[in-house]
């Protein structure tokens, strides 16, 4: 890369690489995040790194811009995926709007694809950032109420483990809890580990949190956590029965980028009523960021599943009677059920994935 200074042009080595030094990215951090804690900060660079990714792009040995690729197992539909959760996206602030973050996150596309995973998402500072990478909103946090009535059982968060015994659940416990309240209510949604609630404990921990079991007769019937180190928030509260009421307003939270297109639409299929069994289709796609979306698909779809087959490497210019072209963020915000506005009579037969699920916040 050529840079100019005082009239002198210099010529400087740039790279764009995965950190194996990944806590070398903590100074960035600190800088274009001053809002995190630094208990935060000491959780996220000793607990969430150990098994993330971190995709910089470097000049001369300093980091420029880098994204955070955070790794969790999935439930979609009926599959299971190990998906990244995308954050600690960010450029130097003398460096900014130079293209730096555009061939991070096109890298990242590229090495994402060759892995096959059917999405990514995050949490965005601002939609204008991702919507040109055909990044859509497919999730919107809702604001639920509790209701009185509950026995509260609380625990500060740091001390889960010696917490739990017979009035109180251990990690474990507090997992299958938490994947029997997903598998009854959503379709996608990160699935629940003992290990991921250990992690979620120190998350707790570092904005000096806590949990509080609701039991109602004897029996658990909710789990709520609260933090802040300043003012107490809500971080969860997951009810299983109807003591919970959602609030009148839902906040847009996460945008999604849809990778493989192929894996993608395997888990889409027709709905059961629909009146058919099985469904031929052509469709077009139109991907400026991974080339290998781009092109003519014939689009088999049954009661089980669906297969794509490409037609043609030909990029369609716009919709003809034979197919129907769209976009990557068009596929996934009609895909993930967030849109719901319909181009052709044929869409209507086609199940989207259904209710999501997604509070991670690191």
């Amino acid at each position: 890369m050529v840079q100019e200074r005082n009239g002198l042009r210099f010529c400087m080595e740039t790279k764009i690489r995965y950190l194996d030094e990944r806590e070398k990215s903590r100074r960035l951090w600190e800088t274009a995040f001053p809002e995190d804690s630094k208990e935060f900060a000491d959780y996220y660079f000793r607990d969430k790194i150990r098994d993330n990714r971190v995709l910089v792009k470097e000049e001369e040995g300093e980091i420029l811009s880098m994204l955070h690729l955070n790794p969790y197992n999935m439930k979609v539909g009926d599959r299971a995926y190990r998906l990244d959760y995308i954050v600690g996206v960010a450029t130097r602030q003398d460096r900014r709007h130079e293209g730096h973050m555009k061939s991070l996150l096109e890298k990242m596309m590229e090495d994402m694809y060759e892995e096959r995973v059917p999405f990514t998402f995050l949490m965005p500072a601002s939609e204008k950032i991702y919507s040109p990478f055909d990044f859509r909103f497919i999730y919107d946090q809702p604001y639920w109420k509790l209701s009185p009535g509950y026995e509260e059982r609380k625990v500060t968060a740091g001390h889960l483990a010696e917490a739990s015994g017979e009035k109180l659940p251990d990690a474990a416990k507090v997992a299958d809890w938490m994947n029997q309240w997903l598998e009854e209510r959503f379709d996608v949604y990160t699935i629940r580990t003992e290990e991921y609630v250990k992690r979620l404990d120190a998350e707790l921990a570092s904005e000096d949190g806590s949990w509080i079991f609701l039991y109602r007769d004897g029996k658990l019937a909710g789990i709520r956590c609260l933090w802040g180190l300043k003012e107490k928030e809500e971080r969860l509260l997951y009810l299983s029965d109807k003591g919970t009421a959602e609030a009148d307003r839902m906040k847009p939270a996460v945008m999604a980028r849809l990778i493989c297109l192929e894996e993608f639409t395997a888990n889409i299929r027709l709905k059961h009523d629909c009146g058919i069994h099985s469904m031929e289709v052509k469709i077009g796609v139109e991907d400026h960021f991974i080339r290998q979306n781009n092109g003519i698909w014939l689009w088999k779809l049954s009661m089980s599943g669906s297969v794509l087959e490409k037609i043609s490497d030909q990029v369609p210019s716009d919709a003809t009677e034979e197919s129907t072209v769209f976009t990557p963020g068009e596929l996934i915000e009609w895909l993930t059920g967030y849109r719901t506005d319909m181009k052709r009579e044929w869409m209507e037969f086609v199940e989207p994935l259904g209710k999501i699920f997604i509070d991670e916040v690191v």
